[in-house]
């Protein structure tokens, strides 16, 4: 689905919703009688939980209806357009370097921190990370909520991909994982985040360490970076939201930062200097030890 498609389909599930008059709450803690107002856009209320500090869009889709706008409305470029044949084997035969899925900058500080060599990717979308997570020598698993997108990167990259997180969590079994990363996957996952940060516990071993990259929320909330909350972004977990409550689900301790992801920062990273990052920067990171 192309863009205005997308956006004619999440606003007639908007209207309908608010149509219904639902109740707000947060996904996260559930709780629905103490917010604070962030503004308004399109028929989404921004608000802010206050008892866990999660900023949230109002309405939110259950887990169904996001499983179904990711199949079928999400458009995010390198989320939603799986490559043809041609375009495909470009991408590979230079390493994904210099393409829209190029991560390379991202997993080389990711692997300052990882301490072993089996890999959970969150949110794999169609399994580009992974082929780069793999290349350099890291044994790489990934779960994506898009059956569409899972699918090809089993049959056509021959990837260890899920679509099922239960089903992945019963093959590989607790403490599989040296490592759990994910890229721009957290703001997405709406009301399936605390599961979510449970699953990824399960699946760490202990000592292990999840790595995630996603917008500076932070910056949001002060007037920067308009627009990162909506549509596609339900969700929009702070870092002071991250490092109060992954605690409460097993992991500690917790460091965050922005980027630049660039040599610097994995040797800072490598070297344990929380106190000289970065926290300005436009992408944030979170860098969490599992009890």
């Amino acid at each position: 689905m192309n863009q205005t498609g997308a956006q004619i389909a999440f606003s007639l599930w908007l209207v309908k919703k608010r149509f219904s008059r639902p109740v707000p709450t947060c996904p996260y803690c559930a709780q629905s009688s103490r917010f604070e107002p962030l503004g308004n856009r399109r028929l989404m209320t921004f608000l802010g939980c206050g008892r866990c500090g999660l900023i949230f869009r109002h309405p939110w889709q259950d887990s169904q209806e996001a499983k179904r706008y990711y199949e079928r409305w999400y458009t995010g470029r390198r989320a939603s357009e799986i490559p043809d044949d041609e375009e495909l084997q470009q991408a590979m035969s230079k390493s994904f370097r210099g393409t829209n899925w190029d991560l390379s900058n991202k997993i080389d500080v990711f692997r300052k921190a990882v301490p072993g060599s089996r890999v959970v990717e969150w949110g794999s979308s169609w399994g580009y990370t992974l082929v780069q997570l793999e290349a350099v020598g890291l044994d790489a698993v990934g779960i994506e909520v898009s059956e569409s997108r899972a699918r090809f990167g089993r049959e056509k990259l021959g990837l260890k991909l899920y679509s099922d997180i239960d089903t992945m969590l019963a093959e590989f079994g607790p403490g599989w994982a040296d490592a759990v990363f994910s890229n721009h996957v957290l703001e997405h996952l709406g009301g399936d985040l605390r599961s979510s940060l449970q699953a990824m516990h399960f699946i760490l071993r202990e000592g292990g360490v999840a790595f995630h990259v996603l917008p500076n929320f932070e910056a949001w909330r002060a007037g920067r970076l308009p627009g990162i909350v909506g549509r596609d972004h339900p969700i929009g977990p702070t870092s002071t939201f991250l490092a109060t409550e992954l605690p409460k689900v097993g992991f500690e301790p917790v460091v965050t930062g922005t980027g630049p992801f660039d040599a610097w920062l994995g040797r800072e990273i490598h070297g344990s200097h929380p106190d000289s990052l970065d926290r300005k920067g436009d992408e944030a990171f979170v860098l969490a030890w599992r009890k």
